[in-house]
């Protein structure tokens, strides 16, 4: 046995027992705290890990609208210039539908640019014709 140059007192079983459950219940709370921040710092993380996702897909789908509404705008910048001499009853009425499918677009990007956030707003590029 190994011996000490000082003496340990002797504790009784009581103190002993008590200092057991002591450390124990210690250990359980210093357990229960880490996991409590970890969870926080998770659900933040995936908080703003959606959000980030969010804003690309609002992104994505502004690219995509305005990438469709300058393709109609083509469409009909080429039927119009085909058709700039003839003067018809329903081709008009064509153009008058076109118009209104590319306001309805137009309202639908302002829309989604609400959603984006303001770092989104600055770099995005005008679509090029």
């Amino acid at each position: 046995m190994l011996k000490l140059p000082f003496k340990l007192p002797r504790l009784s079983l009581r103190l002993r027992l008590s200092i057991s459950i002591t450390a124990i219940v210690a250990l359980f709370t210093l357990t229960n705290i880490t996991y409590q921040i970890s969870s926080q710092n998770r659900n933040l993380r995936l908080d703003n890990l959606q959000k980030a996702v969010k804003g690309q897909l609002a992104s994505v789908t502004t690219r995509q609208l305005l990438q469709n509404q300058q393709k109609e705008i083509l469409v009909l910048d080429a039927l119009k210039q085909t058709i700039r001499d003839v003067r018809t009853t329903s081709i008009p009425a064509f153009c008058a539908s076109g118009l209104e499918k590319l306001s309805y677009d137009a309202a639908k990007i302002r829309q989604e640019r609400k959603l984006l956030p303001v770092s989104y707003h600055q770099s995005d590029e005008s679509p090029k014709k």
